[in-house]
């Protein structure tokens, strides 16, 4: 091993990467271990991934603008409304398929209104995520899932939960012969 380091030594900068970025880790993990030391020794860097870019949160971005670091109050009642707002449209157009399909298209009877229902908690889970990756945490978390209650309530204003719960209800015929409802 100490005439490979030593050819590694020899090597020029390009030929030395060339080897870092061909050789079979699994195969030579000592030669890898041995390449990567010569290439920190000449203060080359190895190659890492490009950082993640961080999801965009709404009261970090109001913190970066000095207005809102003197007007707290602005700033934490304008967050609060712009994640009530926010929580609440998503949460809204995520449940209007719902509605598209029952009220619109009338795909109702029973089996689609359990599928519906089975579906219906999927758009609050989602709206509320997007409202505490946004920076809805700590004490603006409420406001979070005031804004998701409120999209559901939106959703109930259009009739369709009870539209949905009426299909449920309402009992259908077979088309022939039965025996006092059996």
């Amino acid at each position: 091993m100490r005439a490979y380091r030593e050819r590694l030594r020899a090597y020029s900068t390009e030929e030395l990467e060339d080897i870092y970025f061909h050789i079979n880790i699994l195969r030579h993990p000592l030669r890898y271990r041995l390449v990567k030391m010569e290439l920190e020794e000449r203060g080359l860097r190895l190659y890492q991934s490009p950082p993640a870019r961080p999801a965009f949160n709404l009261r970090t971005w109001m913190e970066s603008y000095p207005f809102f670091a003197r007007h707290r109050l602005l700033k934490a009642s304008l967050l609060s409304l712009s994640l009530l707002l926010l929580t609440g449209g998503i949460t809204f157009l995520l449940l209007l398929p719902i509605w598209i399909f029952a009220v619109p298209l009338k795909f109702l009877g029973a089996e689609t209104a359990i599928v519906y229902f089975a579906c219906a908690p999927v758009p609050p889970m989602m709206a509320a995520s997007v409202g505490f990756q946004m920076g809805g945490r700590g004490v603006y978390s409420v406001w979070v899932l005031l804004g998701t209650a409120a999209g559901i309530w939106l959703f109930y204003l259009t009739g369709t939960p009870d539209l949905l719960l009426k299909a449920l209800m309402e009992p259908r015929g077979s088309g022939g012969f039965s025996f006092g409802g059996f």
